[in-house]
C-alpha cells in the first residue's frame, strides 16, 4: 500500500501582519512586515484562514500572554469588510493574580473554591453572602468575577484592586495534593505559601465571546476568499 504524500505548510514566526489584501470584495492574500529586519512582506494566495485569536490582551489583568489576544483578527477582518459580531461580550475569569506585573492575569484554578476555598474583601469579609448566599464561592464564574469586581469598585478591595482567596484553613495535605500546580505557581512567583497566607487575586479578561462573524455551514465571513 503506498503512503499518501504528507501535506506540509510551512510555518513562518517573524512575519507581522497588519492587512489582508483585498479586490473587488474578494480576499487574495496578506500583507505585513519580518519583526527582525523590518521588510515589507507580500504574500499572494487563493484563500485565507484567519486565527489571530480575540482581544482580551486590551485589558490590564488578561490570562493571554503580552503577545497574544491582541485584537489583530478584529482589525484586519474589518478592514477587509468583514463583519465583527458581539466584541463587548468578554469572559471574566474570576481569579487572577495581580503580582508580578509580568505575570499578572495568570490564573489560580477554579479549583481552589472548589475545595473549599472562601473569598473575602479587604474588610475581612466573605462577600458572596451578598451575591449568592445558597452556593456562595461555588457560584457561578460569571457570578462570582462580578462580585469580586462590585466589591473592589466600592472601595472594599485591596490597595492593588484585587480581593482574597484564601486556601490556609484546609489542611496542608489536601491543599497540595489537590491543588499543586496553584502552591507551587504561588511560591514561584510571590514566594506565598498558600497553606498560611490568602492569595490577592481580581477578576481577568479571559474569553473573547464574540469576533469576527462567520456561517456556520462553511465558516466564511463573508469576504471571498477568508474564512475563519
Amino acid at each position: 500500500m503506498r503512503r499518501a504524500a504528507e501535506l506540509r505548510v510551512p510555518i513562518v514566526d517573524k512575519n507581522y501582519i497588519t492587512r489582508l489584501l483585498e479586490s473587488d470584495g474578494r480576499i487574495f492574500g496578506a500583507y505585513g512586515f519580518d519583526i527582525v529586519d523590518g521588510s515589507p512582506i507580500v504574500i499572494h494566495a487563493d484563500a485565507v484562514i484567519l486565527a489571530a485569536g480575540g482581544h482580551t490582551r486590551i485589558w490590564r489583568n488578561t490570562s493571554s500572554r503580552r503577545d497574544e489576544n491582541t485584537g489583530d483578527s478584529f482589525r484586519l477582518a474589518a478592514l477587509a469588510g468583514a463583519k465583527i459580531r458581539d466584541a463587548e461580550l468578554v469572559q471574566f475569569h474570576p481569579s487572577g493574580i495581580l503580582e508580578p506585573a509580568d505575570a499578572a492575569g495568570l490564573l489560580v484554578s477554579e479549583a481552589a473554591r472548589g475545595e473549599g476555598g472562601i473569598l473575602r474583601n479587604a474588610l475581612g469579609e466573605r462577600f458572596m453572602a451578598r451575591y449568592d448566599p445558597e452556593r456562595m464561592e461555588l457560584s457561578t464564574r460569571d457570578r462570582v468575577a462580578l462580585a469580586s469586581y462590585t466589591e473592589i469598585v466600592e472601595g472594599r478591595g485591596t490597595t492593588n484592586g484585587g480581593v482574597y482567596l484564601d486556601v490556609s484553613h484546609l489542611p496542608r495535605e489536601q491543599i497540595l495534593s489537590k491543588l499543586p500546580r496553584v502552591y507551587r505557581n504561588l511560591i514561584d512567583l510571590q514566594m506565598l505559601d498558600i497553606t498560611e497566607q490568602p492569595i490577592e487575586i481580581a477578576p481577568t479578561a479571559h474569553y473573547s465571546m464574540g469576533g469576527v462573524w462567520v456561517r456556520p455551514e462553511d465558516h466564511g465571513t463573508g469576504s471571498k476568499g477568508s474564512t475563519r
